[in-house]
């Protein structure tokens, strides 16, 4: 399986309006006739006609005449939603070619961003609100019971109590002490392996 993050496409839009517009319209001007866009979502023309309109509205909101600022807003609103309509066109092309997929983003004039998805481990230790207190966070199962292990040199394991959730709160622990924990599940399928042990100096 591949490990390559995936690199999304995004619009780094500035607060102000004016160079909002600005930044719209060389992302509309750099995607028209783009090779490798060559088939919108829907015309870029619209999105290019809604700026006009944003335009002439916020040149209306800086003169302060009653109700401008509203029609600005509205206008606004209808912009950014055309521009999300490209980006996500970019996104389509970029996930079709991923070799390219940087190129594309760049040659549309959006900004590459590359997020890397965040995982939850299948067993996670913290500390509870008491000295000698742990919590444990395993990966919960639909359907599963949870058992649970303990031990001080990862060789000869304690039981703890079974439960019905994907926690367990372990008390009593002796502060200065590293204590690694473990726990599987049980379904209808029957037992699964262990998890990998996490470890953790009791406080």
């Amino acid at each position: 399986m591949s490990t390559t993050p995936r690199v999304h496409a995004a619009q780094k839009a500035p607060k102000q309006i004016t160079a909002y517009i600005k930044q719209c319209r060389v992302i509309i001007d750099k995607s028209t006739g783009n090779p490798d866009l060559p088939n919108p979502l829907e015309p870029l023309t619209l999105a290019s006609a809604a700026l006009d309109l944003l335009e002439t509205a916020e040149q209306n909101a800086l003169k302060g005449p009653k109700g401008a600022a509203q029609d600005r807003d509205a206008k606004l609103g209808v912009v950014r939603t055309r521009m999300r309509v490209v980006i996500a066109y970019v996104q389509t092309a970029a996930d079709a070619n991923p070799a390219r997929a940087r190129a594309i983003i760049e040659s549309a004039g959006l900004t590459v961003v590359t997020r890397t998805p965040r995982r939850k481990p299948n067993l996670a230790a913290k500390y509870g609100t008491i000295p000698g207190r742990i919590v444990l966070e395993g990966k919960a199962v639909r359907g599963a019971s949870y058992h649970w292990q303990m031990s001080i040199d990862q060789k000869t394991w304690t039981d703890l109590p079974e439960s019905v959730k994907a926690t367990l709160t372990v008390d009593g622990l002796t502060p200065a002490t590293t204590y690694s924990f473990r726990f599987r599940t049980l379904t209808k399928d029957g037992l699964s392996d262990w998890s990998g042990a996490v470890s953790v100096i009791a406080h």
